[in-house]
């Protein structure tokens, strides 16, 4: 669980460095 949190967390960072 705390994992997949972390996968989610480094998902949000890249979108926005896409978007950034």
């Amino acid at each position: 669980m705390k994992r997949n949190l972390f996968c989610i967390i480094i998902a949000f960072i890249a979108l926005n460095n896409a978007f950034a």
